[in-house]
């Protein structure tokens, strides 16, 4: 895996006023520089907030503030990634980041002109078979990855997309990913106004956000 998280890597916790951001490191960082990424920080987490309503109107909710109370602490965590002028090989198993699928709600992903990205277009096929769609990256634009915790929320309806990074160009490559995640004692369960309109039983068990977040890390080897 060649990608190699930055120096600035931030984080936070929303509650009011007391935001609780913290930086991990400030290595190489300059005090303008790190106001720049304070400011972007707030800016997206604005986004997710809004998006957050227009999922609620999306799935028929009694109210587009539903999500809200799940939010009001959310975790938030911010990387600044960086990828070798590797060119990957499908063949030899060499990708910029292997496929997986993110844990919290959204993702919003800002990256430079240089391609990477590509999606599932259907996860459940088998490995060999599946179809990879490239994400062209556009200026100006974000890209929004849907997450675990949405698709646990609408019993399958919203697809937590399964992505990786393959360095078709060779070409070094930055992007900078914002995970907008529920509060860590948020109960996700599957929503009735959704999964009573589908054919079939609830696909999900509920969780509380923290606990099952603990144990995707302790599964998979990553600190927390």
């Amino acid at each position: 895996q060649d990608d190699e998280n930055g120096a600035g890597d931030a984080g936070g916790s929303s509650d009011g006023n007391d935001r609780g951001v913290t930086w991990l490191s400030t290595a190489g960082t300059s005090e303008s520089w790190r106001g720049d990424v304070d400011a972007y920080f707030e800016h997206v987490s604005a986004l997710g907030h809004q998006l957050l309503k227009l999922i609620a109107r999306s799935l028929g909710l009694a109210t587009h503030t539903y999500f809200d109370p799940f939010f009001d602490r959310a975790l938030e965590l911010m990387n600044f990634n960086y990828y070798h002028a590797t060119k990957s090989s499908l063949a030899e198993g060499k990708l910029g980041c292997g496929s997986h699928t993110d844990y919290g709600m959204l993702t919003i992903l800002m990256t430079d002109q240089v391609p990477g990205l590509q999606v599932c277009r259907d996860k459940t096929r088998a490995e060999g078979e599946r179809e990879w769609i490239d994400v062209r990256p556009m200026q100006d634009m974000w890209i929004v990855n849907t997450g675990d915790m949405l698709e646990r929320w609408t019993n399958g309806r919203y697809i937590s997309n399964l992505h990786r990074v393959c360095n078709a160009e060779g070409k070094e490559r930055l992007s900078v990913a914002f995970f907008f995640e529920p509060n860590v004692d948020a109960l996700v369960a599957p929503l009735q106004t959704v999964f009573k309109d589908q054919e079939g039983p609830k696909e999900y068990a509920s969780v509380v956000y923290g606990d099952w977040l603990a144990q995707k890390y302790k599964s998979t080897g990553e600190v927390l």
